[in-house]
Parts: C-alpha cells; sequence; structure tokens
C-alpha cells in the first residue's frame, strides 16, 4: 500500500535489475548520500522520506542522514541499533507528516528511546519534527498543508 502520488514518483520506483530470485524485503532502508560523520539522523517513514531527500538535496546538506524505517512491527531493533550505532554524535529526529499525536511517532519514540540508551551516543532522546499536536487529521486547505509540509521538513534538516 502506498500514497497515491508515490505511484509514479521518479525515486519511488526499481528497475527490473533490482528485482529478482535474491532480493528480498528490507525493513529498514539505510541512506547512501551520507558518511558516518552525519551530524544529524533524520528517522522516518512513509513518503515524508522523499520530501526530506529532495529538499536536502535542493539544500545542498551533506551531514545529514535519513533513515526509512519500511516496517513498523515488529520493530526492527537490531537494524536500527546497528544503523544507529554507526552515529555517535549526531542529533535523532523523528520525522513524519501526520500531526504528532498520530502516525507512527508515539510507538516508534520509545523503542527507538530504548536503542539510543543501549548505545553509547551523546544523545538519548529523540527530537521530533512534523505537524503540531491536533484534533483534526488535515489542514483543510491545500496552502496551508504545503506551508505545513515545508515548515516541518526545514526544521528536521536545519
Amino acid at each position: 500500500m502506498t500514497p497515491k502520488p508515490l505511484l509514479r514518483h521518479k525515486l519511488a520506483v526499481s528497475g527490473f535489475d533490482e528485482i529478482d530470485l535474491n532480493t528480498k524485503f528490507h525493513p529498514l532502508l539505510e541512506d547512501k548520500e551520507t558518511n558516518a560523520d552525519a551530524k544529524k539522523v533524520i528517522i522516518c517513514s512513509g513518503k515524508v522520506y522523499y520530501d526530506l531527500f529532495e529538499k536536502r538535496a535542493a539544500l545542498g546538506i551533506k551531514d545529514t542522514a535519513i533513515i526509512r524505517l519500511e516496517q513498523l512491527y515488529p520493530f526492527p531493533a537490531k537494524e536500527l541499533k546497528e544503523s544507529l550505532s554507526n552515529h555517535p554524535n549526531a542529533k535523532f529526529i523523528w520525522c513524519q507528516e501526520e500531526h504528532e499525536n498520530c502516525g507512527s511517532y508515539l510507538f516508534a519514540k520509545y523503542r527507538i528511546e530504548k536503542i539510543l540508551k543501549e548505545i553509547d551516543v551523546n544523545m538519548k532522546e529523540l527530537l521530533y519534527a512534523g505537524r503540531a499536536e491536533s484534533a483534526s487529521t488535515a489542514a483543510g486547505y491545500m496552502k496551508l498543508h504545503i506551508k505545513e509540509l515545508d515548515n516541518f521538513i526545514t526544521k528536521a534538516l536545519s
């Protein structure tokens, strides 16, 4: 299942050479664009990854890694622990398009903070970048939706 905008998104496709009998599902996808000395690691799930990826490229940011959780349950704790261990001096941020009281943040927060405490990193608390809490599931106006999206994507990357 995917949101409709990703059905034809140029970054959300795989070539036939990537699909064969030896391929498998990966519950976590690490960023190939940054190295281990990233100052910031953004953890996300879903289509917000593409917004983060495109904005980071547009701004020319090289010191921010993005980790995509492709599976939330069972939570890929082992894979995430291994990935986060590679960034001992980074700030860790959860980014999501949904409001803070919706989406995966509240589910993932406890699990990620538990991993941060287990590994030897400077930061033990997960920061949040996304829409503020709300009783409504949507802004109601496309211009407001886009403005909110741009604001929290910029906040996550800055």
